[in-house]
């Protein structure tokens, strides 16, 4: 659907976001971007990118939106689902109350973590090696825009216990573990569900440090596996978390299975 703004050699496109599956049923959703019905993103510049986790994307309703500056934000990912292997990332902007613009789409490695989440924040110039990729600015209404994203974000039917509980758990860590996290000098990244190869539900917990002045931060990401324990999403969460708040964040390596990233 195009809406005329008065100027007709610039109709506004129309914004839909869509959780999408893969084919053969796996339980990771991504965020499809339409505009104008149509996925024009997913094959510019490189061959395959895929979308965000809804988790991501829709854990703060202000990912998507525009801030008082431009700014730059992953809207889509990889084909192999990590961010630091690839992102598309337009400068998303508005013009005051009317309109949103997406313009300068550019292809980054080694940049994002996440939809506007920094692989390293500290860094004076993250985007000065960005390729650009040939896409039209896009412009939307600002009133549809903002409107598509409270009703995506309020749709929670793509979320599946496991991943309630991820979420549950991730909430509970940043608000009252964060003291912890702090003091041991790194902070969380995210936590994901996944199966593990015998079928066991399993959450890994992805860790950064504040600062990392002797190496670079991307070597030195956690991805941490967590036990598996019963009960609803709630019950999980909490279990989960006492058994880190259990042991001092700086044991967490030698306790639980990890891996460095990448």
């Amino acid at each position: 659907m195009v809406h005329d703004v008065g100027d007709p050699s610039r109709p506004l496109n129309e914004l839909r976001l869509e959780v999408v599956f893969p084919e053969n049923g796996d339980d990771r959703p991504r965020v499809l971007i339409l505009t104008d019905g149509t996925d024009r993103l997913s094959h510019a510049g490189r061959t395959d990118w895929v979308g965000f986790d809804p988790s991501e994307v829709f854990a703060s309703k202000g990912v998507l939106l525009p801030s008082d500056v431009p700014r730059r934000v992953a809207v889509y990912q990889c084909s192999c689902g990590e961010p630091l292997c690839g992102s598309l990332a337009p400068l998303i902007e508005s013009d005051g109350e009317n309109l949103v613009r997406w313009t300068d789409f550019q292809d980054f490695t080694g940049v994002f973590d996440g939809p506007n989440l920094l692989n390293d924040p500290e860094d004076d110039d993250p985007f000065s090696d960005g390729h650009p990729v040939a896409v039209d600015d896009l412009v939307f209404d600002r009133q549809q825009y903002e409107a598509e994203i409270v009703r995506a974000a309020a749709d929670m039917s793509w979320e599946s216990e496991g991943r309630a509980t991820a979420r549950l758990l991730g909430n509970l860590v940043r608000k009252k573990g964060a003291p912890r996290l702090m003091a041991a000098n790194v902070e969380l990244v995210g936590v994901t569900f996944d199966f593990s190869s015998n079928g066991d539900p399993t959450w890994t917990m992805r860790l950064r440090p504040v600062s990392s002045p002797e190496a670079s931060r991307s070597s030195r990401h956690m991805l941490m596996t967590l036990p598996v324990v019963e009960g609803s999403p709630e019950r999980q969460a909490q279990s989960l978390f006492e058994v880190l708040q259990s042991i001092p964040v700086s044991k967490w390596g030698s306790t639980f299975p990890y891996r460095y990233w990448p």
